[in-house]
């Protein structure tokens, strides 16, 4: 019985984390931490169009479940190549300039760190979520 309880908390894991964008997007609003998408702090109008298109899609899986997984997975894999395209290129960047001699400043923070962890367990957790994963094992 706790087994069936503990399985179903953890299948309804990536619906909870697509409803929760509200609150990401609260504390990247009021509390200046952008742990969600923190790839597009530079782009606020696609930064809100992301949060609303995430929440959206929550609403969404958590009346149709079948279809969360999949986007979980793909959804995470872009918000995964997005933090690497925005950590890299400033990283070059950073890099190029200390040849230069110049003083930088570390181009990633707490925020992209958290953001790839969080993201990160999505990832995987909808990766096994995945019905073609599952019919494979």
């Amino acid at each position: 019985m706790f087994a069936d309880r503990q399985a179903s908390s953890r299948d309804k894991m990536v619906e909870w984390y697509y409803l929760a964008t509200p609150l990401f997007l609260l504390l990247d609003v009021f509390g200046g931490t952008s742990i969600r998408v923190s790839a597009l702090d530079g782009a606020p109008m696609l930064k809100y169009g992301y949060y609303g298109g995430c929440f959206l899609a929550g609403v969404l899986f958590y009346r149709h479940e079948v279809f969360s997984a999949a986007f979980g997975l793909l959804e995470s894999v872009a918000n995964i190549f997005l933090l690497i395209w925005s950590v890299m290129g400033p990283y070059y960047d950073a890099i190029k300039r200390a040849a230069e001699g110049e003083f930088i400043q570390p181009p990633m923070n707490i925020d992209h760190i958290i953001n790839f962890v969080l993201v990160g367990a999505v990832l995987l957790v909808s990766f096994f979520r995945n019905p073609l994963i599952k019919k494979a094992g």
